[in-house]
């Protein structure tokens, strides 16, 4: 009967154990590690010499000296040459080197690197019209997931209504696309910026809102 007992109160003590002890939460996954994105293959934050080999062309570049880019820290632009054209004026011939006309989500653009001390600083995508902003917009989804999206209505001096819109990706770099710029029949604005381009940017944004505040 003691022996009984006994089994039974070891039984009994086994159950509350296993049933009052709580089971260790399986340890969650690491996130995946983030990546610099890239436009067709040239990766934001990329050195010059790597730079060369993954775009696809021969480049022209020149020194920036003025304009937004070169506030927030980009010294040169480049692009990949297109066709060369000459012109013949007289006895004499001029030729000069076009500008790539490219291709992004599927419609036509022109694509300036922005460099800062020889590193892929921006990459601007310039000639998109603002009509292809939403195929544009969702196409760059499959790539770089969903933005965060606010559309807003604006008029023209003639009193016509359009839909501003405005996406943002926020990751290690981020990507800034409006469709409308200062004027409406302006080409839309889509730049890529390296995580450092940004914080120059957020930095030069800043200071312009605390000299504002001042001017009162």
């Amino acid at each position: 009967m003691k022996r009984a007992t006994f089994l039974l109160a070891m039984f009994a003590g086994s159950v509350w154990a296993a049933g009052g002890s709580k089971k260790q939460a399986p340890t969650p996954p690491p996130p995946p590690p983030r990546s610099h994105w890239d436009v067709k293959g040239v990766v934001l934050g990329s050195p010059y010499d790597a730079f060369t080999q993954q775009v696809q062309g021969e480049l022209e570049c020149n020194a920036v000296t003025t304009g937004s880019d070169f506030d927030i820290g980009v010294d040169k632009h480049c692009h990949v040459k297109g066709e060369r054209k000459c012109n013949t004026i007289g006895n004499q011939q001029f030729c000069h080197d076009t500008e790539k006309i490219d291709t992004f989500a599927g419609v036509e653009a022109y694509i300036t690197y922005g460099l800062h001390d020889g590193v892929v600083w921006t990459i601007n995508l310039s000639g998109i019209r603002p009509p292809a902003f939403d195929i544009v917009e969702s196409t760059m989804e499959t790539k770089y997931g969903k933005p965060v999206l606010s559309r807003t209505d604006i008029q023209n001096k003639m009193g016509a209504h359009f839909e501003q819109a405005i996406a943002l990706w926020n990751g290690l770099d981020h990507i800034v696309y409006e469709k409308y710029t200062e004027r409406l029949d302006y080409p839309s604005k889509l730049t890529f910026y390296s995580a450092d381009a940004w914080a120059k940017r957020e930095s030069l944004v800043d200071s312009k809102r605390a000299a504002a505040k001042q001017d009162m």
